[in-house]
């Protein structure tokens, strides 16, 4: 097994596909337009980290905690966020195609311009959230990949009004 100490800031336009973070305190790193698909961050608290442009497609954020974070122009596809808190967020202009947010909370995120494709919202909770107006595509499963029901557009803005936004 192979370890990375992430001692730099910056890792900016890099390939770090398949890693694992674990459990670790991260704190003003950069991962501006890198490639972190299939990285592991469980259980970390990631606080003032830029993953702008970055690919955090089949990467593992549950049950983490995300502070003041720049999730824009991400792609996140099959991204799980499952148990994750995630605050003072920046997550415009990305896609969310068949994202696991089951159980998370976003408090203070701004949404504007986004697409969600598909993403699990059961047990989901929205505070103070921005864009929702904004929001370029919208497909919600409210229950789980085994028996989904899935609702789109303005009925899926409903239910999230209705169920998730506190």
């Amino acid at each position: 097994m192979r370890s990375i100490v992430l001692d730099e800031e910056k890792y900016e336009q890099a390939y770090l596909a398949n890693c694992i973070f674990d459990a670790r305190n991260l704190k003003g790193n950069s991962f501006y337009l890198t490639k972190l698909f299939s990285t592991s961050f469980k259980n970390c608290i990631l606080e003032n980290i830029d993953f702008t442009k970055a690919d955090l497609s089949y990467v593992d954020f549950s049950n983490a905690t995300l502070f003041d974070v720049k999730l824009n122009k991400c792609d996140c596809i099959e991204t799980n966020f499952r148990n994750a808190h995630i605050e003072n967020a920046n997550m415009q202009d990305s896609l969310f195609d068949s994202s696991d947010f089951r159980n998370a909370t976003l408090s203070n995120v701004i949404l504007s311009f986004s697409n969600f494709e598909e993403i699990l919202v059961n047990g989901m909770t929205l505070n103070n959230v921005k864009g929702f107006d904004k929001i370029i595509d919208i497909s919600i499963n409210i229950t789980d990949f085994d028996n989904p029901i899935i609702l789109k557009g303005e009925e899926a803005i409903y239910w999230l009004r209705n169920n998730a936004l506190k």
